[in-house]
């Protein structure tokens, strides 16, 4: 009983798993559909076929014929006028094979004579196109550093299964994406998320039943393009403010890096904050003492430097030189001082021979 059972098995799954091979490499569009011949006579049935556009050959025509003793005899198929299957075909078979030729539309014609009650079955099949990617967009991509953003993924032609793509970019480094991105059944358009990680050019790949397609991306950060104004000149003790320009606008809030080439004559903050979308970051600059430095600002591997110029007021000429005076009198002396100054103060004044003409001391 058991040798029995294992025999019965065995039958089973040999019987299966090839019904399971035919299924993966042939897929019916056609049928079966049964077409009956229930009086004497002759029935013509007539219909147009239209191949499916992920559907390529070769295509194969298979007729059942009855179920016992109910098969035709007298019968003809016809594909696009030209007869598969005729008379003899019928005479003893049960089951019948043809490949055939097809176009996008076709015209199948079944005549079935000889005695009432009997009755065919028919079906075509071909083979499917497995859907590959064939586009991406955009192509290039660009996303900031530290976001994301979608490439779509055109696939074609449109699936019937589900699956999922391998994906893949050329720098991790620079961009990362899932390694595989699911779509269902009928999904012609893929979508595919695209982490930017460090500014840099890398490559995004995606793949599909032996095929692939690359598209480029682009990570972008903002930088620092300018400082104005440069040259600043700014008093001693006062403070004065550079803008740096961000381009392009930077997608998150960040921070600056900022730094003076001697502390000694202006100072700057070590770092400043911007806000996402700003483009025009102030620099804050306090002058200490007279002389000139420079100022640098610092961003994702960019920097711009501008000068700096600490100025104080100086004397720069006394008139009338000479001063004539009566003994006894007064006059004046005028003092000219360049730049003007920015805040209010005193002027310190001496006379070499306080004998002969006496000044204030400031």
């Amino acid at each position: 009983m058991r040798r029995a059972l294992s025999s019965l098995v065995a039958g089973l799954l040999l019987a299966v798993v090839p019904a399971l091979a035919a299924a993966q490499s042939e897929f019916g569009f056609f049928g079966p559909k049964q077409y009956a011949h229930p009086a004497p006579g002759t029935a013509r049935f007539a219909e147009t076929v239209a191949v499916p556009a992920d559907v390529t050959g070769p295509f194969t025509l298979r007729v059942t014929n009855g179920d016992g003793r109910d098969g035709v005899r007298d019968t003809s198929v016809y594909l696009n006028g030209a007869r598969i299957l005729g008379e003899d075909d019928f005479e003893d078979a049960v089951d019948l094979q043809r490949t055939v030729q097809l176009q996008a539309q076709n015209q199948l014609v079944v005549v079935i004579g000889g005695r009432p009650r009997t009755h065919l079955t028919l079906s075509l099949s071909g083979r499917l196109v497995p859907p590959v990617p064939t586009a991406l967009a955009p192509d290039p991509l660009t996303v900031f550093a530290g976001t994301s953003a979608n490439v779509v993924a055109t696939l074609a032609p449109t699936p019937r299964f589900a699956g999922a793509l391998a994906v893949s970019t050329g720098d991790a480094g620079v961009a990362t994406a899932p390694t595989s991105v699911a779509f269902a059944a009928g999904q012609a358009a893929v979508t595919v998320p695209v982490s930017g990680i460090a500014r840099g050019t890398t490559s995004l790949t995606v793949g599909l039943n032996g095929a692939s397609l690359s598209s480029q991306v682009n990570v972008v950060a903002p930088l620092v393009t300018a400082l104005a104004p440069d040259p600043l000149t700014v008093f001693a003790g006062k403070t004065a403010s550079v803008v740096a320009t961000l381009a392009p606008a930077p997608a998150l809030a960040g921070t600056l890096y900022v730094s003076t080439g001697d502390p000694g004559v202006a100072t700057a903050p070590a770092s400043v904050a911007f806000a996402a979308g700003q483009t025009q970051v102030a620099i804050e600059i306090t002058a200490v003492a007279r002389g000139g430095t420079s100022l640098t600002a610092s961003l994702n591997g960019s920097s711009v430097t501008s000068q700096l110029s600490v100025v104080v007021p100086l004397v720069t000429a006394l008139a009338p030189d000479p001063l004539k005076v009566f003994a006894g009198a007064k006059a004046n002396v005028t003092a000219t001082i360049a730049p003007a100054p920015a805040a209010a103060g005193s002027l310190s004044v001496s006379i070499d021979k306080p004998a002969l003409a006496t000044v204030p001391a400031s």
